[in-house]
């Protein structure tokens, strides 16, 4: 069962209620059975399914954002132990690519390559992610993959882990090659304490265009930007702020101060964002308009 609640706010700077075109945040709660928290990571497939995945509960979650309560749970089998799911990909055919993260610093993480039937999924497969690429010895405790999306074939995967380069802050993007590995890519970031925390794309002509989320504790942005769908990797042009959302919540309704949002979809002219419960709260659908 699925319960759900909804929050409407307005965004800050945006203009009057009564401006049709004044951007909004509506919330819905998630709470399926009960069991199941910390949802994180979204994709919506061909039929408007959107599919989130539970960190620690080796399951998927498939919902229509306008019918809550018929959403489903699909456990997903042979997740090795340890491994948060911090992101989810479709990548058709019943196809799913899931971002991983584990406790301890380490020198590699994996994005699993799931097989989904109808009622469970299955890790078949998995896909080093070698930190080292962009500059990392290795991962911070509890930092992984955080964001992946995919276009027309072409996976993309974000990393929680930032570094200093060039006197600003820079955050791993990969576009996987499975002749090559990943093709590595740094991401200038727009704030003093965001990293990137979900990924939507499409393919435009020779380029991906991206969208993210970058949050912290006192940061939310949505960002849009490029990267070449082919060619070798390097530094990316700075992220264009589509929204920054850092005021647009009731203070106080939050345990960390604004939702942890970590997974994004661009449907219909708007934004779909998943909040992560598990540090308290609850799991929130955050919807905003993008006109």
């Amino acid at each position: 069962m699925i319960r759900r609640g909804l929050l409407v706010v307005g965004l800050a700077g945006c203009g009057s209620s009564a401006d049709p075109d004044a951007p909004q945040v509506v919330g819905a709660t998630l709470t399926v059975d009960g069991a199941l928290t910390g949802f994180s990571g979204l994709d919506v497939d061909e039929r408007g399914v959107f599919w989130a995945v539970a960190e620690r509960g080796a399951s998927f979650v498939l919902f229509d954002p306008d019918v809550l309560e018929e959403a489903r749970v699909m456990p997903i089998l042979g997740v090795p132990d340890g491994m948060d799911l911090e992101s989810v990909a479709l990548l058709g055919d019943r196809r799913v690519a899931v971002g991983t993260e584990s406790r301890g610093a380490r020198a590699v993480d994996s994005v699993l390559l799931v097989e989904a039937a109808s009622r469970t999924a299955e890790v078949t497969g998995s896909i080093p992610v070698a930190w080292t690429l962009w500059g990392f010895d290795e991962a911070p405790d509890n930092q992984g993959v955080e964001g992946l999306c995919a276009a027309d074939g072409v996976l993309l995967m974000a990393g929680e882990p930032v570094r200093v380069e060039g006197g600003g802050r820079v955050a791993p993007i990969g576009r996987y090659d499975p002749r090559r590995d990943w093709i590595p890519y740094l991401l200038p970031l727009t704030s003093d304490e965001g990293k990137v925390s979900g990924l939507w794309c499409r393919t435009e002509e020779d380029v991906l265009e991206v969208w993210a989320i970058e949050r912290h504790y006192g940061t939310v942005r949505l960002l849009r930007f490029e990267v070449p769908a082919r060619g070798d990797g390097g530094a990316l042009a700075a992220p264009v702020v589509v929204k920054d959302l850092a005021r647009s919540f009731p203070r106080g309704s939050f345990p960390l101060g604004i939702p942890n949002l970590e997974g994004l979809v661009v449907h219909g002219g708007r934004g779909y964002m998943m909040a992560d419960a598990s540090g308290g709260g609850s799991n929130l659908l955050v919807e905003v308009s993008l006109r």
